[in-house]
């Protein structure tokens, strides 16, 4: 089921959400990883919002073709949970748009999303999140974002997600709070199996296809006039000690 929320928040001088790299990152074929993007206060009220909705049956079931997991629409809700929480992290998302629109181009004030939730053996299996179409369409998915929510987690809890470029690929871990941010047309990915239920945000920004050169199909000598440009799988960290790229 997609979502389209309609927001447009006044961020004009906001001080930046996320680390400065992270539009670049992106834009040369990266995944960038920001910690603590949720703050622990935050990230407890919106495990509260996350029970809530349980509680009240409204995560449905996905698809079982490529994929295990329980997916719920956060805004058209009942009326139990949290909203202020997760009005703030939509918020918070909606600035980290604005930042990127310098190095990534506009994008829309419309941000599709669902809460998700992975139980005992959930997984995703490797796609992309947006591919070449002939079909017309008002845009499409720019920027892949997940917020991972689950209160604690340890490397036996399984669940990671592993980026692919060709044959080589890196596992980021579910950090909670922490988000993971990367191209929607060129990154694989994959949710590796849970040992144990794990919850997220995970959602997209979209970009008017009237901003790209051809019917709304990304490509490399769109986002780069060097055909020699060598594209990796890179995580980018916002702490110092790792402040030096991974390199696959």
């Amino acid at each position: 089921m997609l979502l389209f929320i309609f927001c447009h928040l006044a961020t004009a001088g906001a001080a930046l959400v996320i680390d400065a790299s992270a539009g670049q990152t992106i834009f040369e074929g990266g995944v960038h990883r920001e910690e603590n993007f949720a703050p622990p206060r935050l990230l407890d009220d919106l495990q509260v919002d996350i029970a809530a909705l349980g509680e009240a049956g409204h995560f449905e079931l996905a698809g079982p073709d490529m994929r295990h997991a329980e997916y719920c629409d956060p805004v058209d809700r009942p009326p139990v949970g949290d909203w202020d929480a997760f009005f703030a992290l939509w918020e918070r998302l909606d600035m980290v748009r604005d930042q990127l629109q310098p190095e990534l181009g506009p994008m829309l004030p419309e941000i599709e999303l669902h809460y998700v939730r992975y139980p005992k053996g959930g997984y995703y299996s490797r796609h992309v999140d947006d591919f070449e179409t002939t079909e017309p369409r008002r845009s499409r998915r720019r920027v892949s974002f997940v917020a991972y929510l689950t209160p604690a987690w340890t490397d036996h809890d399984g669940g990671y997600l592993r980026v692919f470029y060709g044959d080589r690929y890196a596992d980021i871990p579910p950090l909670p709070g922490s988000l993971v941010l990367f191209d929607s047309y060129q990154i694989h990915h994959e949710v590796l199996p849970t040992n144990n239920e794990r919850f997220c945000l995970i959602g997209w920004f979209h970009t008017p296809c009237d901003a790209l050169k051809s019917n709304c199909t990304p490509t490399r000598r769109e986002r780069h006039e060097d055909d020699d440009f060598t594209f990796g799988a890179r995580v980018y960290l916002n702490t110092p000690a790792a402040a030096a790229s991974s390199d696959l």
